[in-house]
């Protein structure tokens, strides 16, 4: 079967918030699938040193990104899961789709294909596009509306944030369509990861404090056919998952800090 990989990225997403909202389409994928929703993140909770921890498996010590400036950034001895898959399988198409647009120009960079937009449901139209018709093998996509209201109306259980929680819960069950199309037709192996970079409190979310902390790994792998699920998880295992999925092995992925969640049952 043919290996494909999406993650997607619900920027400023609270798990509590989640949960509250109508979300039909990510409570039926994590009914019957592997959850860790007492993950963590970057010390400093904001989506540069975030994005770049998930992306690259190491934590800001290590890329040196520490805020949305990126200045001294080390991503030459740290580069992301699209160039260490794309070192051991040169074929691999990838493709970056954001509404926040230093994801392409300073993390990622160096995928095939990279495009940014500022709306979400432009976002989730160029991927459909992109999946159907360019066939990339490992895909990013970022939607930013939830973070946004976040910052204007407030973080958890307020009317503005928790809609565009929901928004985005439609626009990933388009996205979901398209890959079970793909798989069914196309005998394809995907996995699917949905997660955040941060959490949020009132209306920011810079604070070293368990609400800015606290993220969510969503993925599509059974329940039981896995004989450990670990409780809680870090930003970094993202990475690892990724890598774990192409059968990069471990002597493959360097020095990450990351570790695998799930314990497949042989």
């Amino acid at each position: 079967m043919k290996k494909k990989l999406i993650i997607i990225g619900m920027d400023g997403c609270r798990f509590d918030s989640l949960m509250l909202a109508k979300t039909p389409n990510i409570k039926k994928l994590i009914g019957a699938n592997c959850l860790v929703w007492q993950a963590i993140t970057t010390k400093r909770p904001s989506s540069g040193p975030a994005w770049t921890s998930m992306l690259t498996g190491v934590w800001p010590r290590k890329h040196k990104v520490i805020n949305e400036k990126f200045q001294n950034s080390n991503f030459k001895q740290y580069p992301t899961i699209f160039e260490m898959i794309k070192k051991v399988q040169p074929k691999t198409i990838t493709a970056s789709i954001v509404n926040w647009e230093p994801i392409n120009t300073k993390i990622i960079k160096n995928a095939n294909i990279l495009i940014s937009l500022n709306d979400d449901s432009k976002v989730t139209k160029k991927t459909i596009d992109l999946i159907k018709n360019k066939n990339p093998d490992i895909l990013f996509v970022h939607f930013d509306s939830i973070d946004a209201a976040g910052h204007k109306y407030g973080y958890g259980p307020i009317i503005e944030y928790i809609e565009n929680i929901e928004k985005v819960d439609f626009l990933i069950g388009k996205l979901l369509k398209v890959i079970e199309e793909r798989k069914k037709k196309l005998n394809e192996e995907w996995l699917i990861i949905i997660t955040t970079d941060h959490g949020g409190s009132k209306k920011t979310h810079g604070k070293n404090n368990i609400e800015n902390r606290k993220i969510f790994i969503i993925t599509n792998r059974e329940k039981n056919k896995y004989r450990k699920i670990k409780e809680t998880g870090l930003i970094v295992d993202v990475a690892v998952m990724a890598l774990n999925h192409f059968n990069i092995k471990s002597d493959q992925k360097g020095d990450l800090d990351g570790s695998l969640l799930f314990d497949k049952i042989a």
